[in-house]
């Protein structure tokens, strides 16, 4: 970031989607970038060119999200379906798609992910029989968990976000945030042994529909976006079974899209309606207002930290309805 005390610009637009760019991902140590657009498409760049190495055709719908597991691609589209395509770096062909996970994706709610130890993929997604439920499967293992959260459908509305991540007390526990329409977020055990599902708290800071959620790398803290004008902090306790701490700070407009917590948890940066990016100390401190786009900003990307010597090249990008990915310098 600048310390010359002028505003901050982009070091670079990246410029080749024709609508709105919904899902952005760093992976390959940061020497790539996937996009993934309103048109069903999904670019592949690379960073130290800024020229783009594959475009392809993903879904016939809208791309929600995408991710990277080992040597695969995931896109997660509104055709409802999750494919997987094999990632290699031959960019010469498009890549070849691995397997089909069928999925209900008629909202807006992106894919959460969680790799096992067995080599497998756990994928949180909307139930397929009702989206204010949730289905975890497995890209090898399918429906391990189905309808999570059924009993409370018709207060909680339908899921808006998803976070699924391992549970450090046992290998085969996991903890899965949930966001609904009715600005609730709540945190769910699931116990692949016993196939067990636990509510473990419930909380409701938000006065509109939650639109983002991310949790830290360390599983301290987690915060939620929504169409209102908050910013909510979750502080995990030890237990994460009791109520967090919660924060919250408000900005100036309303509708926040998108949040994304950098790999280190010192920052995190969220995605306005109002076309600004802000960053943010984990303490909610505003530290920056990323002025670029012109229209509303749907999806963030951080660089991962991968070590000392990168301190020059931690990136963010943002992206939305302009079609432009913008690429910044930062802290």
């Amino acid at each position: 970031m600048s310390s010359s005390g002028l505003p901050p610009s982009p070091i670079y637009v990246f410029r080749g989607h024709s609508d709105s760019v919904n899902t952005l991902l760093f992976y390959n140590d940061n020497t790539r970038l996937i996009s993934g657009d309103a048109e069903g498409n999904v670019t592949i760049w690379d960073i130290q060119s800024r020229r783009p190495m594959v475009r392809f055709k993903a879904h016939e719908n809208s791309i929600l999200a995408v991710d990277v597991w080992k040597d695969k691609l995931l896109s997660h589209g509104r055709d409802n379906k999750i494919h997987i395509w094999d990632l290699n770096e031959d960019f010469n062909q498009s890549p070849k798609l691995y397997k089909t996970v069928s999925t209900n994706s008629l909202g807006f709610c992106r894919l959460a992910t969680c790799p096992k130890d067995e080599g497998d993929l756990l994928i949180a997604v909307p139930g397929s029989a009702d989206s204010a439920t949730i289905d975890v499967k497995g890209v090898i293992q399918q429906n391990l968990f189905e309808s999570i959260g059924i009993d409370d459908k018709e207060s909680n509305g339908s899921c808006m976000a998803l976070k699924l991540f391992s549970y450090s007390v046992s290998p085969n526990q996991y903890l899965l945030m949930a966001a609904y329409e009715n600005a609730q977020v709540i945190l769910w055990k699931l116990d692949e042994e016993s196939h067990a599902v636990t509510q473990l708290w419930a909380v409701k800071e938000h006065n509109e529909s939650v639109m983002g959620l991310d949790v830290s790398n360390d599983t301290k803290y987690a915060i939620s976006v929504a169409g209102d004008n908050k910013i909510v902090k979750y502080r995990f306790k030890d237990s994460l079974n009791e109520t967090p701490q919660v924060y919250s700070v408000s900005i100036k407009y309303p509708g926040i899209a998108d949040v994304k917590i950098r790999s280190d948890g010192k920052i995190f940066a969220t995605a306005g309606w109002d076309a600004k990016i802000r960053v943010f100390s984990k303490s909610l401190k505003p530290l920056a207002i990323l002025s670029y786009h012109n229209e509303s900003i749907y999806a963030l990307a951080f660089s991962t930290i991968l070590s000392n010597e990168d301190i020059d090249k931690h990136y963010l990008v943002g992206a939305g309805k302009d079609k432009r990915i913008s690429l910044w310098e930062i802290y």
